[in-house]
This record gives structure tokens, sequence and C-alpha cells, in this order.
């Protein structure tokens, strides 16, 4: 579901997940935020790690960071940066520190 052109297929069973009340894991969340930067959609990629429950790890901050590298947001790619490297994520209140 990651490639280029797949990301409405990835949206469209990330919300089935959801309606069928299933919890989305990590690696759901992950797979979605790649999945939107490979077809270019780098605000709702940042909008669904915002929005996700679970605290964001390393490989989560990595994929929107590319995400947004790939997509010429190097601002908004930075102060992700900044999130990941400062070891404090503020909206989850929860440790993470970069590999």
């Amino acid at each position: 579901c990651s490639r280029a052109g797949e990301w409405e297929d990835t949206m469209s069973l990330f919300a089935r997940i959801r309606t069928e009340h299933f919890e989305p894991d990590l690696v759901t969340y992950n797979t979605v935020i790649t999945a939107l930067g490979r077809g270019d959609q780098w605000a709702s990629a940042i909008q669904v790690m915002e929005k996700m429950p679970l605290s964001p790890n390393t490989n989560t901050y990595n994929a929107a960071i590319h995400t947004c590298a790939s997509a010429g947001e190097w601002e908004v790619g930075m102060n992700l940066f900044h999130q990941l490297s400062s070891g404090y994520n503020q909206t989850k209140r929860k440790e993470i520190r970069p590999n």
C-alpha cells in the first residue's frame, strides 16, 4: 500500500479498519504516513501523525520527515527533526530519542 498512486487505497483501508472497530497500531500509522508521503500528500501525512492516539516513535518521525523532504517542505521537516532531537514529544508527553 505504500507505493506512489496507492495512497487512496491505503486511506480507504485505514478508514475501513477504524470503522470495523480495529485499533490501528504504530506500524499501521507509520505505513499510512509513508504511503501518503509517496503519494505527495505531505500535509495529510502530518495530520495523521498529529491526530494518532499513539506516541510516535523514531520510525514515525523518519517517515514524516522524509515525506516533508520529498515535498520540499523543509521547514516542517526541520520542526519534526527538532522535536525528535529534543527527545521529547510535547503532544504526547512521552520521551523519545533518535537511534
